[in-house]
């Protein structure tokens, strides 16, 4: 395949790169790397488009090469802020002086005269860029185990790897003493392994925005499109889970089954537009009170259930009285509270030691907070005390 027609295919990567994920960055604001991932896109277009002008005029006019070399380590530039953000850890800015730092260096009389050493300045800069992408990206694809990150990583390395081997060569011609001529399909091969890489990179963005989806579609099965919390869907397996975990630390679980007082009133008397307002300051508030790792649940309505891993009977009940604490006093602290309106809420909680079923956990906290609407509301129960109430 002659350079030409790399060079065109190279184009309409870029093209491709570019319309896609510029469109991603315009529907989700809040991704910054799919802007950064637009310019890369951005750049191997115009490093394409210098390419097939640059083999089309005779004799070449070296600002074409310039900026073909500026476009690919911004491309790369964009590459490493774009995967910093993705793994949120943004980069520092100061790698952005880098392709203006090359188009200073070309405007050298010793590098427009000399092919070999702007070549050798180019790939060093690239190297480094790739480098630090990739040690970037690592650690989050060890840990996440996602294909798309092993997918760019493996595109990283490969093209580290070529990218050394080329730059030796350069390296072994630009030596004086040394009367070494690279073969000429070596400056062929960075067109053909451009195509690669770029062809690589698309690909592991549209692998990165379906696992995404994915994501999003499962978190939406799993989750209470209102309050953000987990739903009933996975709730059972979910707390079986760390009833096991528990269970081989020798830790014991809480549940508590918390239910606002009174709140089909709210409905009645306010609207429901303000119920759903209730609801999510409610879920605000379980989840500040709470661990990350604990597990919070709407199991419907205004009932809610939260798993407490590794507490004892005088830490559940602290927490449920805090519980119920802050949420008898949501009308102090939220914003845009209707007035005249104060909610409270009843709990009801139980211990697990050993590993009991679910069910019987859930009857029991269950069992816990009917015990407290009937005193009243506005309560925290425990089942162990209901022998003797």
């Amino acid at each position: 395949m002659d350079v030409l027609t790399l060079a065109a295919i190279n184009l309409l990567l870029g093209i491709a790169i570019f319309f896609s994920t510029i469109r991603l960055a315009l529907s989700q604001p809040d991704h910054l790397y799919w802007r950064w991932f637009a310019g890369c896109g951005a750049a191997l277009t115009i490093n394409s488009l210098c390419g097939l002008l640059f083999y089309q005029q005779t004799p070449p006019h070296v600002m074409l090469q310039l900026v073909a070399n500026v476009a690919t380590i911004s491309l790369h530039c964009c590459l490493l802020f774009g995967v910093g953000q993705l793994v949120r850890q943004p980069q520092n800015y100061q790698w952005l002086l880098l392709p203006i730092s090359v188009a200073l260096l070309h405007t050298l009389p010793e590098l427009q005269q000399n092919l070999q050493l702007r070549l050798l300045v180019c790939f060093a800069a690239i190297i480094l860029l790739n480098g630090l992408t990739l040690k970037i990206l690592l650690p989050t694809c060890r840990q996440s185990g996602r294909f798309a990150f092993q997918l760019l990583s493996a595109t990283l390395m490969f093209n580290l790897l070529q990218l050394a081997v080329r730059w030796l060569l350069y390296l072994l011609e630009a030596l004086p003493w040394l009367s070494f001529t690279p073969p000429v399909f070596v400056h062929q091969l960075g067109f053909f392994c451009l195509t690669i890489m770029a062809a690589l990179t698309l690909a592991s963005f549209l692998t990165l925005l379906v696992e995404q989806q994915q994501q999003s579609l499962q978190t939406q099965a799993h989750t209470d499109a209102l309050t953000g919390l987990l739903n009933r869907h996975q709730l059972e397996h979910k707390i079986q889970a760390l009833l096991n975990q528990c269970n081989r630390q020798q830790q014991s679980v809480a549940l508590l089954v918390l239910d606002i007082d009174y709140f089909k009133r709210v409905n009645d008397h306010f609207g429901h537009s303000c119920g759903d307002l209730v609801l999510q300051a409610v879920a605000g508030t379980i989840r500040t009170n709470c661990r990350d790792y604990d597990l919070q649940f709407r199991l419907g309505g205004e009932e809610f259930l939260i798993c407490l891993a590794n507490t004892d009977d005088q830490q559940t009940q602290q927490k449920a009285e805090q519980l119920r604490q802050a949420i008898s006093q949501l009308h102090l602290h939220q914003a845009h509270w209707p007035a005249g309106l104060q909610i409270t809420a009843s709990i009801g909680w139980t211990i697990a030691a050993g590993q009991p079923h679910v069910q019987s956990l859930l009857e029991q906290a269950d069992a816990a907070l009917y015990r407290a609407k009937q005193q009243g509301r506005d309560v925290v129960i425990s089942h162990s005390t209901l022998a003797t109430c």
